[in-house]
């Protein structure tokens, strides 16, 4: 059985965005126009999954299945590619879970296969990378397990290419314990180790350059009284996360932003968390975020949001979803998910240069 614990945050992230992924895209949602009167409209197929997911305990196989069922029909949507990938993943880490290894193995696969399909399209999301790499590095502990080597090498190297830097997850992983133990499997790891930062930096690097700025702003006071302005910290770069207590995910990703302030921050960085949170009374979502902020040692701001706010971020698609704000106030790259300590260095790294090498 696989050491699955080290991804089962990462495809609880996954989860935390289906019910906002699911929902109507502005240009899908709008064809209405079907094939024939049995060919569901991507509208109601969106509807569907809804419905599906809100079963508990057999939401996410049957979406699998209704997903299954209608994905031929709209093979340009990428929505729909992406909840496909999603799915299965989360199905198979699951199964995983549960002992049951061979129907893990058939989603996890069928979530490569669909992953591959993505990556292959050039004008493929850049945003899904970080999901695509932990699905390619899923497949590789199924072909380890099966003492597939050509084929864990292939999916190590998708996993490799796309940026994955987990490294730590390796040596939990059970399948890859005989491997560990090969000179080979070593020089191979120690080469993409010194490979994958390049590769996430020319990556990040391209989404700086083409990502859709938009106004963001606000003006809060944080959950111990202070003020939390984005004008405060006009001319640093600021790492804005938009959490909840209550997202497991959320929860992973607060120590690698407690290292990036204390490491970053006197170099001109300022990270501001900001709460959405689910009690209906405010000073319970305050007592909330206290505790939180006690348990992670958080060394940056936190203040609560409402709905209003989050409606100013444009396809809020999950939580937790991170915001990079150059010194000149311009929002310039949202990453959705729980990140890797390496890329938020590499991604304010970046910040942190440009904003050097504009200086006279």
């Amino acid at each position: 059985m696989f050491a699955f614990t080290a991804f089962r945050h990462s495809v609880a992230s996954w989860i935390c965005l289906l019910l906002i992924l699911i929902v109507p895209a502005s240009s899908g949602a709008q064809q209405e126009t079907q094939d024939d009167a049995k060919t569901p409209t991507e509208l109601e197929v969106r509807r569907e999954l809804n419905r599906l997911l809100e079963e508990p305990t057999t939401g996410v196989p049957a979406a699998i299945k209704y997903l299954d069922s209608v994905l031929d029909k709209y093979p340009t949507d990428s929505d729909l590619y992406l909840m496909a990938v999603s799915l299965n993943a989360s199905h198979g880490v699951q199964q995983l879970s549960e002992d049951q290894v061979e129907a893990a193995h058939v989603a996890i696969r069928r979530a490569e296969s669909l992953a591959k399909t993505i990556v292959a399209d050039p004008k493929h999301l850049l945003a899904a990378e970080v999901m695509f790499a932990d699905v390619f590095f899923l497949a590789a502990q199924t072909y380890a397990t099966d003492k597939n080597s050509e084929a864990m090498y292939a999916a190590f190297d998708q996993a490799c290419d796309l940026g994955f830097d987990r490294w730590s997850a390796i040596p939990e992983a059970k399948p890859f314990s005989e491997y560990l133990t090969e000179p080979e499997f070593q020089a191979y790891l120690e080469k993409q180790k010194s490979l994958v930062p390049g590769r996430i930096a020319a990556r990040l690097k391209k989404e700086l350059e083409t990502f859709q700025s938009f106004e963001f702003d606000f003006n809060l006071t944080s959950v111990t009284g202070e003020p939390v302005t984005k004008s405060q910290w006009h001319g640093k770069v600021l790492v804005v996360d938009v959490w909840g207590t209550w997202c497991p995910p959320c929860r992973v990703g607060l120590p690698h932003l407690v290292a990036l302030q204390e490491t970053y921050g006197p170099k001109g960085v300022q990270v501001v968390g900001l709460n959405s949170e689910n009690d209906a009374k405010v000073a319970d979502q305050a007592e909330r975020v206290k505790a939180a902020i006690k348990e992670f040692h958080l060394n940056y701001p936190c203040a609560l949001i409402d709905d209003a706010l989050l409606e100013t971020i444009p396809d809020m698609e999950g939580f937790p979803t991170t915001l990079l704000i150059d010194r000149n106030g311009r929002v310039r790259l949202k990453m959705v998910g729980a990140q890797s300590e390496s890329r938020l260095k590499i991604v304010v790294e970046l910040l942190l240069e440009e904003a050097s090498s504009q200086q006279p």
